[in-house]
Protein backbone atom coordinates (compact mmCIF):
# COMPACT_ATOMS: atom_id res chain seq x y z
CA UNK A 1 0.00 0.00 0.00
CA UNK A 2 1.15 3.35 -0.63
CA UNK A 3 -0.38 6.89 -0.92
CA UNK A 4 -0.23 8.40 -4.43
CA UNK A 5 -2.49 11.21 -4.17
CA UNK A 6 -3.36 13.55 -1.57
CA UNK A 7 -6.83 11.90 0.04
CA UNK A 8 -6.36 8.35 -1.27
CA UNK A 9 -4.35 5.75 -1.42
CA UNK A 10 -3.73 2.25 -3.29
CA UNK A 11 -3.89 -1.04 -2.03
CA UNK A 12 -3.58 -5.02 -3.07
CA UNK A 13 -6.13 -7.16 -1.11
CA UNK A 14 -4.60 -9.75 0.45
CA UNK A 15 -4.54 -13.42 -1.90
CA UNK A 16 -6.19 -10.67 -4.71
CA UNK A 17 -4.36 -9.34 -7.56
CA UNK A 18 -6.51 -6.24 -8.01
CA UNK A 19 -5.86 -2.73 -6.33
CA UNK A 20 -8.15 -0.95 -4.50
CA UNK A 21 -8.68 2.96 -3.52
CA UNK A 22 -9.40 3.79 -0.38
CA UNK A 23 -10.10 7.06 1.13
CA UNK A 24 -12.17 9.24 4.34
CA UNK A 25 -14.75 11.20 2.94
CA UNK A 26 -17.32 13.33 5.21
CA UNK A 27 -15.91 10.70 8.29
CA UNK A 28 -16.46 7.44 6.55
CA UNK A 29 -13.73 5.10 4.70
CA UNK A 30 -14.43 3.92 1.56
CA UNK A 31 -12.56 0.93 -0.48
CA UNK A 32 -13.49 0.24 -4.01
CA UNK A 33 -12.10 -1.77 -6.74
CA UNK A 34 -10.46 0.10 -9.48
CA UNK A 35 -10.68 -3.43 -11.33
CA UNK A 36 -7.10 -2.75 -12.58
CA UNK A 37 -3.88 -5.47 -12.00
CA UNK A 38 -1.42 -2.90 -13.32
CA UNK A 39 -0.28 -0.28 -10.58
CA UNK A 40 -0.24 2.56 -13.26
CA UNK A 41 -3.71 2.14 -14.64
CA UNK A 42 -4.84 1.36 -11.28
CA UNK A 43 -3.64 5.00 -10.12
CA UNK A 44 -5.42 6.27 -13.34
CA UNK A 45 -8.81 4.91 -12.45
CA UNK A 46 -8.16 5.50 -8.36
CA UNK A 47 -8.11 9.19 -9.19
CA UNK A 48 -11.24 8.93 -11.40
CA UNK A 49 -13.28 7.29 -8.80
CA UNK A 50 -11.93 10.03 -5.73
CA UNK A 51 -12.92 12.54 -7.96
CA UNK A 52 -16.62 10.84 -8.62
CA UNK A 53 -16.79 10.73 -4.77
CA UNK A 54 -15.80 14.30 -4.06
CA UNK A 55 -18.83 15.54 -6.45
CA UNK A 56 -21.17 12.49 -4.94
CA UNK A 57 -21.56 10.56 -7.84
CA UNK A 58 -19.97 7.63 -7.31
CA UNK A 59 -22.51 4.86 -5.62
CA UNK A 60 -19.87 2.46 -5.64
CA UNK A 61 -18.05 3.66 -2.80
CA UNK A 62 -18.80 1.76 0.52
CA UNK A 63 -17.86 2.77 3.60
CA UNK A 64 -16.01 0.77 5.96
CA UNK A 65 -18.94 1.13 8.73
CA UNK A 66 -18.30 -0.06 12.63
CA UNK A 67 -21.48 -2.25 11.74
CA UNK A 68 -22.27 -4.40 9.83
CA UNK A 69 -24.17 -3.43 6.51
CA UNK A 70 -27.91 -3.50 7.05
CA UNK A 71 -28.64 -3.25 3.50
CA UNK A 72 -30.51 -6.15 1.71
CA UNK A 73 -28.31 -9.45 1.76
CA UNK A 74 -29.94 -9.70 -1.80
CA UNK A 75 -28.33 -6.67 -3.17
CA UNK A 76 -25.44 -7.31 -2.24
CA UNK A 77 -26.01 -11.47 -3.05
CA UNK A 78 -26.24 -9.68 -6.78
CA UNK A 79 -23.45 -7.69 -6.85
CA UNK A 80 -21.41 -10.80 -5.54
CA UNK A 81 -22.33 -12.88 -7.99
CA UNK A 82 -22.05 -10.17 -10.73
CA UNK A 83 -18.11 -9.59 -9.81
CA UNK A 84 -17.52 -13.59 -10.36
CA UNK A 85 -18.13 -12.83 -14.54
CA UNK A 86 -14.46 -12.99 -15.23
CA UNK A 87 -13.29 -15.91 -12.05
CA UNK A 88 -15.69 -17.93 -13.12
CA UNK A 89 -17.80 -19.83 -15.38
CA UNK A 90 -21.17 -19.53 -16.55
CA UNK A 91 -22.36 -22.93 -14.77
CA UNK A 92 -20.51 -22.39 -11.61
CA UNK A 93 -22.55 -18.97 -11.18
CA UNK A 94 -25.89 -20.21 -11.79
CA UNK A 95 -25.23 -22.67 -9.17
CA UNK A 96 -24.22 -20.01 -6.88
CA UNK A 97 -26.88 -18.29 -7.57
CA UNK A 98 -29.64 -20.99 -6.48
CA UNK A 99 -27.46 -21.08 -3.68
CA UNK A 100 -27.90 -17.42 -2.94
CA UNK A 101 -31.74 -18.45 -3.43
CA UNK A 102 -31.22 -20.87 -0.49
CA UNK A 103 -29.65 -18.14 1.96
CA UNK A 104 -32.11 -15.30 1.03
CA UNK A 105 -35.18 -17.66 2.63
CA UNK A 106 -32.55 -17.72 6.27
CA UNK A 107 -31.15 -14.16 6.45
CA UNK A 108 -32.59 -11.29 5.51
CA UNK A 109 -28.98 -8.62 5.78
CA UNK A 110 -25.52 -9.42 6.44
CA UNK A 111 -25.93 -8.68 9.98
CA UNK A 112 -28.24 -11.97 10.67
CA UNK A 113 -25.42 -13.73 9.18
CA UNK A 114 -23.34 -14.73 11.32
CA UNK A 115 -20.51 -17.76 12.42
CA UNK A 116 -23.71 -19.02 15.21
CA UNK A 117 -26.01 -18.71 12.01
CA UNK A 118 -24.05 -20.28 9.47
CA UNK A 119 -23.31 -23.24 12.09
CA UNK A 120 -27.01 -23.96 12.34
CA UNK A 121 -27.63 -23.61 8.49
CA UNK A 122 -25.46 -26.70 8.14
CA UNK A 123 -26.94 -28.62 10.69
CA UNK A 124 -30.56 -28.11 9.11
CA UNK A 125 -28.97 -28.50 5.78
CA UNK A 126 -27.10 -32.05 6.68
CA UNK A 127 -31.05 -33.09 7.24
CA UNK A 128 -31.83 -32.87 3.89
CA UNK A 129 -29.03 -33.63 2.09
CA UNK A 130 -25.41 -34.64 1.78
CA UNK A 131 -22.23 -33.85 2.90
CA UNK A 132 -21.13 -32.86 -0.09
CA UNK A 133 -23.49 -30.62 -1.12
CA UNK A 134 -23.56 -28.42 2.45
CA UNK A 135 -19.87 -28.45 1.90
CA UNK A 136 -20.21 -26.52 -1.78
CA UNK A 137 -22.83 -24.47 -0.19
CA UNK A 138 -20.59 -23.21 2.45
CA UNK A 139 -17.84 -23.03 0.24
CA UNK A 140 -20.02 -20.55 -1.73
CA UNK A 141 -21.21 -18.77 1.45
CA UNK A 142 -17.32 -18.30 2.20
CA UNK A 143 -16.51 -16.65 -0.88
CA UNK A 144 -19.67 -14.25 -0.69
CA UNK A 145 -18.32 -13.32 3.20
CA UNK A 146 -14.72 -12.73 1.83
CA UNK A 147 -15.88 -10.86 -1.13
CA UNK A 148 -18.29 -9.01 1.24
CA UNK A 149 -15.21 -8.40 3.58
CA UNK A 150 -13.24 -7.39 0.98
CA UNK A 151 -15.59 -4.37 -0.28
CA UNK A 152 -16.08 -3.19 3.87
CA UNK A 153 -19.25 -4.22 4.48
CA UNK A 154 -17.94 -6.27 7.73
CA UNK A 155 -17.54 -4.92 10.52
CA UNK A 156 -16.10 -9.02 11.53
CA UNK A 157 -16.18 -11.68 9.06
CA UNK A 158 -18.31 -14.80 9.94
CA UNK A 159 -16.66 -18.50 10.15
CA UNK A 160 -18.90 -20.77 9.08
CA UNK A 161 -17.87 -23.75 10.13
CA UNK A 162 -16.18 -26.65 8.79
CA UNK A 163 -17.99 -30.30 9.00
CA UNK A 164 -16.86 -32.84 10.98
CA UNK A 165 -15.54 -35.80 9.09
CA UNK A 166 -18.12 -38.39 10.72
CA UNK A 167 -21.18 -36.23 9.31
CA UNK A 168 -22.95 -37.78 6.50
CA UNK A 169 -25.78 -35.73 6.21
CA UNK A 170 -28.92 -37.80 4.17
CA UNK A 171 -29.57 -38.38 0.48
CA UNK A 172 -31.89 -36.46 -1.07
CA UNK A 173 -35.04 -38.46 -2.30
CA UNK A 174 -36.95 -36.03 -4.21
CA UNK A 175 -34.69 -36.62 -7.71
CA UNK A 176 -35.65 -39.93 -7.57
CA UNK A 177 -39.12 -39.82 -6.65
CA UNK A 178 -39.70 -36.99 -10.02
CA UNK A 179 -37.85 -39.33 -12.29
CA UNK A 180 -39.87 -41.00 -14.60
CA UNK A 181 -38.38 -44.25 -15.63
CA UNK A 182 -38.91 -45.26 -19.30
CA UNK A 183 -37.92 -48.47 -20.95
CA UNK A 184 -36.24 -48.72 -24.06
CA UNK A 185 -39.50 -49.12 -26.02
CA UNK A 186 -41.16 -46.36 -24.83
CA UNK A 187 -37.84 -44.26 -25.83
CA UNK A 188 -37.91 -45.63 -28.73
CA UNK A 189 -41.52 -44.64 -29.39
CA UNK A 190 -41.03 -41.25 -28.26
CA UNK A 191 -38.07 -40.53 -30.57
CA UNK A 192 -40.26 -41.66 -33.55
CA UNK A 193 -42.96 -39.53 -32.74
CA UNK A 194 -40.65 -36.15 -32.37
CA UNK A 195 -40.44 -33.82 -35.31
CA UNK A 196 -37.10 -33.40 -37.50
CA UNK A 197 -37.11 -29.25 -36.51
CA UNK A 198 -38.54 -27.10 -34.66
CA UNK A 199 -40.43 -25.19 -36.84
CA UNK A 200 -39.62 -23.77 -41.01
CA UNK A 201 -38.45 -20.72 -39.48
CA UNK A 202 -34.58 -19.66 -40.69
CA UNK A 203 -34.49 -19.45 -36.39
CA UNK A 204 -35.10 -23.27 -36.33
CA UNK A 205 -33.18 -26.14 -34.28
CA UNK A 206 -33.20 -29.30 -34.31
CA UNK A 207 -35.49 -30.97 -31.90
CA UNK A 208 -35.20 -35.14 -32.94
CA UNK A 209 -31.53 -34.94 -33.24
CA UNK A 210 -31.29 -33.40 -30.15
CA UNK A 211 -33.07 -36.30 -28.44
CA UNK A 212 -31.35 -38.85 -30.39
CA UNK A 213 -28.38 -37.85 -28.91
CA UNK A 214 -29.40 -37.73 -25.33
CA UNK A 215 -30.77 -40.77 -25.58
CA UNK A 216 -28.25 -42.52 -27.08
CA UNK A 217 -24.81 -40.99 -24.91
CA UNK A 218 -26.82 -40.32 -21.85
CA UNK A 219 -25.17 -36.80 -21.86
CA UNK A 220 -26.60 -33.79 -19.63
CA UNK A 221 -29.05 -31.67 -21.23
CA UNK A 222 -26.36 -28.57 -20.27
CA UNK A 223 -23.60 -30.12 -21.79
CA UNK A 224 -26.12 -30.91 -24.72
CA UNK A 225 -26.67 -27.16 -24.98
CA UNK A 226 -22.89 -26.21 -25.23
CA UNK A 227 -22.15 -28.49 -28.03
CA UNK A 228 -20.60 -26.78 -31.04
CA UNK A 229 -19.09 -27.21 -34.25
CA UNK A 230 -16.60 -27.88 -35.05
CA UNK A 231 -14.97 -27.72 -31.77
CA UNK A 232 -16.55 -30.44 -29.81
CA UNK A 233 -17.60 -32.42 -33.19
CA UNK A 234 -17.27 -32.47 -36.78
CA UNK A 235 -18.56 -34.78 -39.86
CA UNK A 236 -16.30 -38.04 -39.44
CA UNK A 237 -15.66 -38.12 -36.01
CA UNK A 238 -17.09 -41.20 -34.27
CA UNK A 239 -16.79 -39.73 -30.40
CA UNK A 240 -17.68 -36.23 -29.07
CA UNK A 241 -15.09 -33.73 -27.17
CA UNK A 242 -16.76 -32.87 -23.51
CA UNK A 243 -14.60 -29.54 -22.58
CA UNK A 244 -14.45 -29.57 -18.37
CA UNK A 245 -15.99 -25.90 -18.79
CA UNK A 246 -19.22 -28.04 -20.48
CA UNK A 247 -19.28 -30.81 -17.71
CA UNK A 248 -20.41 -30.33 -14.55
CA UNK A 249 -18.08 -32.58 -12.84
CA UNK A 250 -15.33 -30.93 -14.88
CA UNK A 251 -14.35 -33.90 -16.31
CA UNK A 252 -13.17 -33.29 -19.59
CA UNK A 253 -13.07 -36.79 -21.67
CA UNK A 254 -13.38 -37.76 -24.71
CA UNK A 255 -17.27 -40.04 -25.08
CA UNK A 256 -17.75 -42.07 -28.05
CA UNK A 257 -20.94 -41.99 -30.35
CA UNK A 258 -23.19 -45.01 -31.70
CA UNK A 259 -24.15 -45.01 -35.35
CA UNK A 260 -27.50 -43.26 -34.31
CA UNK A 261 -25.74 -40.65 -32.36
CA UNK A 262 -23.30 -39.81 -35.72
CA UNK A 263 -26.11 -39.77 -38.03
CA UNK A 264 -28.37 -37.59 -35.79
CA UNK A 265 -25.15 -35.23 -35.49
CA UNK A 266 -24.35 -35.04 -39.16
CA UNK A 267 -28.22 -34.46 -40.09
CA UNK A 268 -28.08 -31.46 -37.42
CA UNK A 269 -24.64 -29.85 -36.69
CA UNK A 270 -23.86 -26.88 -38.67
CA UNK A 271 -20.56 -26.11 -40.40
CA UNK A 272 -19.93 -23.65 -37.25
CA UNK A 273 -21.82 -22.93 -33.93
CA UNK A 274 -23.90 -24.05 -31.69
CA UNK A 275 -24.85 -27.37 -32.60
CA UNK A 276 -28.50 -27.86 -30.76
CA UNK A 277 -28.02 -24.37 -28.86
CA UNK A 278 -30.48 -23.79 -25.37
CA UNK A 279 -34.06 -24.48 -25.87
CA UNK A 280 -37.09 -25.56 -23.96
CA UNK A 281 -37.18 -28.83 -25.15
CA UNK A 282 -39.73 -30.26 -22.70
CA UNK A 283 -42.52 -29.52 -24.69
CA UNK A 284 -41.56 -31.35 -27.46
CA UNK A 285 -40.99 -34.68 -25.60
CA UNK A 286 -44.09 -34.91 -23.51
CA UNK A 287 -46.31 -34.27 -26.70
CA UNK A 288 -43.89 -37.26 -28.09
CA UNK A 289 -44.72 -39.22 -24.82
CA UNK A 290 -48.21 -38.93 -25.24
CA UNK A 291 -48.13 -39.98 -28.97
CA UNK A 292 -46.20 -43.12 -27.81
CA UNK A 293 -48.66 -43.98 -26.17
CA UNK A 294 -47.35 -43.29 -22.16
CA UNK A 295 -50.63 -42.61 -20.02
CA UNK A 296 -51.23 -38.58 -19.33
CA UNK A 297 -49.52 -38.55 -16.10
CA UNK A 298 -46.39 -40.33 -17.06
CA UNK A 299 -46.01 -38.15 -20.18
CA UNK A 300 -46.82 -35.01 -18.56
CA UNK A 301 -43.87 -35.70 -16.06
CA UNK A 302 -41.38 -36.88 -18.48
CA UNK A 303 -38.24 -34.27 -18.95
CA UNK A 304 -34.91 -34.57 -21.21
CA UNK A 305 -33.00 -35.12 -17.64
CA UNK A 306 -35.31 -38.79 -17.86
CA UNK A 307 -33.63 -40.08 -21.22
CA UNK A 308 -30.08 -40.05 -18.70
CA UNK A 309 -31.51 -42.33 -16.22
CA UNK A 310 -33.09 -44.35 -19.01
CA UNK A 311 -29.71 -44.97 -20.82
CA UNK A 312 -28.07 -45.66 -17.83
CA UNK A 313 -30.39 -48.49 -17.14
CA UNK A 314 -30.67 -49.63 -19.98
CA UNK A 315 -27.02 -50.26 -20.55
CA UNK A 316 -26.37 -51.77 -17.26
CA UNK A 317 -29.35 -54.01 -17.79
CA UNK A 318 -27.55 -55.18 -21.33
CA UNK A 319 -24.62 -56.08 -18.88
CA UNK A 320 -22.46 -53.39 -19.29
CA UNK A 321 -19.48 -51.88 -17.20
CA UNK A 322 -20.63 -49.75 -14.59
CA UNK A 323 -17.20 -47.79 -15.83
CA UNK A 324 -18.34 -47.49 -18.75
CA UNK A 325 -21.23 -46.03 -18.22
CA UNK A 326 -19.47 -44.01 -15.68
CA UNK A 327 -17.69 -42.28 -18.25
CA UNK A 328 -20.06 -42.09 -20.36
CA UNK A 329 -22.78 -40.11 -17.84
CA UNK A 330 -19.24 -38.09 -16.54
CA UNK A 331 -19.73 -39.11 -13.06
CA UNK A 332 -16.20 -38.89 -10.48
CA UNK A 333 -17.57 -41.65 -8.68
CA UNK A 334 -18.95 -45.01 -9.22
CA UNK A 335 -21.64 -44.81 -6.67
CA UNK A 336 -23.39 -41.52 -8.52
CA UNK A 337 -24.18 -43.82 -11.28
CA UNK A 338 -25.15 -46.33 -9.17
CA UNK A 339 -27.97 -44.09 -8.54
CA UNK A 340 -29.58 -43.86 -12.18
CA UNK A 341 -30.09 -47.13 -12.29
CA UNK A 342 -33.83 -48.13 -11.77
CA UNK A 343 -33.59 -52.20 -11.17
CA UNK A 344 -36.60 -54.26 -11.39
CA UNK A 345 -37.78 -57.97 -11.99
CA UNK A 346 -36.73 -58.08 -15.54
CA UNK A 347 -33.25 -57.22 -14.43
CA UNK A 348 -33.31 -59.76 -11.79
CA UNK A 349 -34.24 -62.34 -14.26
CA UNK A 350 -31.92 -61.16 -17.23
CA UNK A 351 -29.30 -61.69 -14.09
CA UNK A 352 -29.91 -65.04 -13.14
CA UNK A 353 -30.60 -66.46 -16.92
CA UNK A 354 -26.82 -65.50 -17.66
CA UNK A 355 -25.61 -68.65 -14.95
CA UNK A 356 -28.28 -70.84 -15.40
CA UNK A 357 -31.64 -71.44 -18.09
CA UNK A 358 -35.02 -70.16 -16.71
CA UNK A 359 -36.49 -72.99 -14.68
CA UNK A 360 -39.82 -74.17 -16.47
CA UNK A 361 -43.11 -75.16 -14.14
CA UNK A 362 -44.35 -78.66 -15.39
CA UNK A 363 -47.60 -78.46 -13.25
CA UNK A 364 -49.15 -77.30 -9.89
CA UNK A 365 -46.24 -76.53 -7.37
CA UNK A 366 -47.32 -77.52 -4.20
CA UNK A 367 -45.96 -78.39 -0.53
CA UNK A 368 -42.93 -76.72 0.80
CA UNK A 369 -40.57 -77.36 -1.80
CA UNK A 370 -42.36 -75.71 -4.51
CA UNK A 371 -39.46 -72.75 -3.98
CA UNK A 372 -37.42 -75.13 -5.80
CA UNK A 373 -38.87 -75.23 -9.01
CA UNK A 374 -39.83 -78.53 -9.38
CA UNK A 375 -43.45 -80.75 -9.72
CA UNK A 376 -44.25 -81.32 -5.90
CA UNK A 377 -47.90 -83.08 -5.92
CA UNK A 378 -47.51 -85.04 -2.91
CA UNK A 379 -46.02 -85.30 0.33
CA UNK A 380 -41.89 -84.08 0.38
CA UNK A 381 -39.73 -87.21 0.17
CA UNK A 382 -36.75 -86.30 2.44
CA UNK A 383 -34.60 -85.64 0.03
CA UNK A 384 -31.85 -82.22 -0.58
CA UNK A 385 -32.73 -79.30 -2.88
CA UNK A 386 -31.17 -79.59 -6.32
CA UNK A 387 -27.82 -78.26 -6.65
CA UNK A 388 -27.14 -75.25 -9.09
CA UNK A 389 -23.68 -74.56 -10.54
Amino acid sequence: MGRVAEGWTLRKTKGREVYHVRFTLAGARHSVTTGETDRGRAAEAAALIYADALAGRLSGAKPRPGTTSRLPLATHAADWLASLVTTHDEQTRQTYQQYARRWLTRWTTLADLTTGTAATYARDRLGVVTRSTVQKELSALRGLLLWADEQALLATLPDPPRLPPKATGQRATHRAAGTTPLSPAEVAAMLDSLPEWSSDRDDRYPVKAYFEVAAETGLRPATLHGLRAPDHWRPGRTDLTIPAALDKSRWERVVPLSARAIAALTHAAPTEGLIFGEHDYRGWLRRAALAAGLPHERASRVVPYDLRHARATSLLAAGASLPGVQHLLGHRLASTTDRYTHPGPDHARAALARVAPPVQASGPIVGPRGEWGWRCDGPPEPSSPPVFP
